[in-house]
């Protein structure tokens, strides 16, 4: 599986207030590695697929919800890499399949849905035992079938290994880098990867309540076997705009001026509720004049469509 890394852009920002405030900041476009894997997808299912073929699994099991850019991605890479897959869904299955779940299908993954209550058991291996009796039974696959689980998000210890590689793209100086977090794994990967421990990392957080994310990054991080000096990291839990997915009207109007000033599609899930919020943080003087930051687009573009739909963004 290969990384397209050599022509992912970082696009300079330039706002009246950045200036203002003497901050450089850019945008690592990490949307642009590919239009269906994009973002930090690639990264972490690089070193997942490379232990799938080699260890001789059969089949591939993930978990997502509905609009999961994890799912819409899996999905794809192993169409490509001719991998059979199965989605755990969360939640019922509607009666129309939304774009996310419809183009998963397409790309030969195996959909099944699980009520809420029982995906909350997703990390107990005697839910994913019982998980699997059922698809046996079901004839989703067979007994003989080598099983290669891959947790929600894809964040494991190879996702982490994965994520470490984004550092490495950047080549200009800088004190800051920024990201959107949902499972973890890509915050994780980029504590793992960054060298310069003078460097700060800030992470984002799209949930509500994430009390324990902090915990989780920590154990991701034990997981890998971290052996350089780990960089300072904090995680900002102000910007999820009511929780995961949850929207509000100055998110949406953010999102389509940024699109107007810059001409770059932020998608509402992670990485425009992180700008929004590195944007308030500039302005609130959160961060020293003459401070270089590199946030990081995260992808999942796809996630946008039926706001779109709704006519909520507007890229005109």
């Amino acid at each position: 599986m290969i990384l397209p890394i050599n022509s992912i852009p970082i696009s300079e920002i330039k706002e009246p207030f950045l200036k203002k405030n003497s901050i450089s900041l850019q945008l690592l476009r990490l949307e642009q590695t590919d239009q269906f894997i994009s973002g930090n997808k690639w990264f972490k299912l690089l070193y997942n697929l490379e232990k799938f073929k080699k260890e001789h699994y059969t089949v591939l099991l993930t978990f997502g919800g509905a609009y999961s850019n994890h799912i819409h991605a899996t999905a794809e890479a192993c169409h490509r890499f001719n991998i059979p897959a199965i989605g755990i869904i969360r939640g019922e299955k509607p009666e129309k399949l939304n774009q996310t779940l419809t183009q998963a299908l397409e790309r030969n993954m195996q959909l099944y849905f699980v009520s809420r209550n029982d995906y909350r058991q997703k990390q107990h291996p005697e839910f994913i035992k019982q998980l699997i009796t059922k698809l046996i039974n079901k004839n989703y696959i067979t007994q003989q079938d080598k099983i290669y689980v891959l947790p929600e998000g894809g964040s494991n210890e190879l996702a982490i290994k994965g994520c470490a590689l984004i550092p490495k793209l950047i080549t200009s100086q800088y004190h800051y880098l920024c990201c959107a977090i949902g499972s973890g794994g890509t915050f994780g990967g980029l504590i793992h990867g960054v060298e310069d421990n003078n460097t700060k990392l800030l992470g984002f957080s799209a949930l509500k309540g994430a009390d324990q994310l902090e915990n989780s990054i920590i154990q991701l991080i034990k997981e890998v076997n971290v052996t350089n000096t780990t960089p300072s990291w904090q995680i900002n839990h102000d910007y999820h705009f009511g929780g995961f997915a949850k929207t509000k009207p100055e998110l949406f109007h953010f999102i389509n001026v940024f699109y107007q000033n810059h001409k770059i599609k932020l998608d509402v899930i992670y990485t425009g509720k992180m700008m929004y919020g590195l944007y308030q943080l500039i302005k609130n003087d959160y961060f020293p004049k003459n401070t270089n930051i590199v946030a990081i687009h995260t992808g999942g573009l796809q996630g946008n469509h039926e706001f779109e739909k709704k006519g909520f963004l507007k890229w005109q």
